[in-house]
């Protein structure tokens, strides 16, 4: 996710402050060093400049040329009552007074509100909320082409290449994913996805992401694994490969 951005409660489209764009570059800072780096974001002032930050930072001295990838974006429809519910219920829950908080409190009341918000989004599954407004079905299946094609990037490097790719992406984005694809284990019982984001902990914080590591082994075999919040997960591939078909006709509906 795209590091902290201005707290607006009319439009979404917002810039970093001053600690998201430190804390972007801290995040750089304390990636390893590898072959080479590069980055990919929405097309959205907050996320590109995150991953700018980003790479920029990082202790890799190969940094390749950033691009934008329309599968990194959240559409919705910017004057439909999906939007305008969730800025109305924004101000309402963070209130008033929100900038003379101290921080903690400002904290709490954030993630409150953004735990209800992810909720309230995932809640409509395949079905979509408005005409331009993606269903949450959509949103993870346009993320898992993303994905998918960096799977297959790996068969293309030299034996021994070790490439990082920061993507730098929306905070539904990744939660749609995560409940579509990853794999718990629940009382002995493998889960695939949650209903709720606080089975997981929460809303996805600024700067925080998760990590797909995709490796071929001298076989040829491929093996994806997720990591996330200090554990390493399943990542259920056939799933995967069934979003990315979903993900097909998301498209076409981008373009129109």
């Amino acid at each position: 996710r795209h590091g902290e951005k201005e707290t607006a409660t009319t439009t979404a489209e917002t810039d970093l402050t001053d600690r998201g764009r430190k804390e972007s570059a801290e995040l750089g800072k304390r990636l390893d060093k590898k072959d080479a780096i590069k980055a990919y974001s929405s097309d959205t002032n907050r996320t590109k400049k995150s991953a700018e930050l980003i790479v920029a930072a990082s202790p890799t001295e190969k940094k390749m040329k950033h691009r934008i990838k329309k599968e990194l974006g959240f559409y919705y429809d910017k004057n439909g009552d999906f939007f305008n519910n969730l800025m109305k219920a924004k101000e309402e829950m963070l209130g008033r007074d929100f900038d003379e908080l101290q921080e903690e409190e400002k904290k709490e009341r954030t993630e409150k509100y953004e735990n209800w918000a992810t909720n309230h989004y995932l809640s409509f599954n395949n079905q979509r909320l408005e005409t331009g407004t993606m269903s949450p079905l959509e949103t993870a299946a346009m993320l898992a082409k993303r994905i998918e094609t960096y799977a297959k990037m790996a068969d293309k490097l030299y034996s021994g290449s070790d490439i990082q790719l920061v993507n730098d992406t929306h905070d539904f984005n990744l939660a749609a994913f995560l409940k579509e694809v990853l794999v718990r284990d629940v009382n002995g019982q493998k889960v695939r996805g949650f209903k709720n984001i606080e089975e997981i902990g929460g809303s996805l914080a600024f700067n925080e992401g998760f990590e797909i590591l995709v490796e071929n082994d001298k076989e040829g075999k491929k093996n994806i694994k997720l990591g996330f919040r200090g554990q390493q997960y399943e990542l259920d591939e056939r799933r995967l490969s069934d979003l990315v078909k979903i993900a097909e006709e998301a498209e076409k509906n981008i373009k129109k």
